[in-house]
């Protein structure tokens, strides 16, 4: 079903007037599933999208239960974009895939599709860079973090172990597929891959995975005696060889 709905999504926009105007694929709101971002610029040469015809798509993906979100990219804003390309080259080209830039006024939005899943500290400083940098121009900026579609993220798995641990790869993977259907083998591979080296999970001598006090920390947690978190690490350490 979930794969039917995303070619009928794909096939609806790839079919509408406004498809050579937009300039990323559909990112779906993870907080919002019905919610689509479609990113467009308004003209190519003499040729100008129209309100109509963001409306007519809008109608079109409302009927297979989706709502566009349409945002206008400001590609003739050579400062903004000049400021945004120099901070994505010297800082963070290993966590941002992409970004576009919407000014309204004196507000400008800088959406953000990152590499990987970010946490706090790396969106923290993603965010000061680039508001200092608007701020200084003399724009109100507004950083918002979008995730690409349909796709099991690294805070996807370290949730799910912190409910689950220990676990076995096996156990984690069926748990995740009931977020996302199409989840498979290698991908997850990979991700808990990451997450060892980055020393956020551990894999047991059993091949059980299992959260480390830094994957925890990540996460936040209560500090009191009822924290499931302190709960999971005692278990842990009982099940310890």
């Amino acid at each position: 079903m979930e794969n039917r709905m995303r070619g009928e999504l794909f096939e609806i926009i790839q079919n509408s007037k406004i498809h050579k105007f937009l300039r990323h694929e559909p990112i779906q709101d993870p907080g919002k599933d019905q919610d689509v971002y479609l990113f467009y610029i308004r003209r190519i040469d003499n040729q100008i999208i129209t309100k109509k015809d963001l409306q007519n798509l809008s109608v079109d993906l409302k009927k297979i239960g989706k709502t566009p979100v349409f945002l206008e990219i400001n590609s003739d804003d050579k400062s903004l974009n000049d400021i945004a390309s120099n901070i994505v080259r010297k800082f963070f080209n290993k966590y941002i895939k992409s970004y576009y830039l919407s000014r309204s006024k004196s507000i400008v939005n800088v959406w953000i599709v990152p590499k990987k899943t970010l946490f706090l500290v790396e969106k923290e400083e993603i965010e000061n860079r680039f508001s200092g940098a608007i701020e200084m121009i003399g724009y109100k900026p507004k950083i918002q973090f979008v995730a690409e579609p349909y796709e099991i993220s690294e805070f996807d798995v370290i949730g799910m172990l912190r409910k689950l641990a220990p676990c076995s790869f096996d156990q984690l993977i069926s748990a995740l597929s009931k977020i996302d259907s199409g989840v498979s083998k290698k991908p997850l591979s990979r991700i808990l891959d990451r997450l060892r080296k980055r020393k956020l999970i551990l894999r047991k001598e059993n091949k059980e995975y299992a959260l480390t006090l830094t994957g925890l920390k990540t996460l936040g947690t209560r500090k009191d005696g009822k924290s499931p978190d302190i709960i999971r690490m005692l278990e842990l350490a009982r099940s310890a060889p």
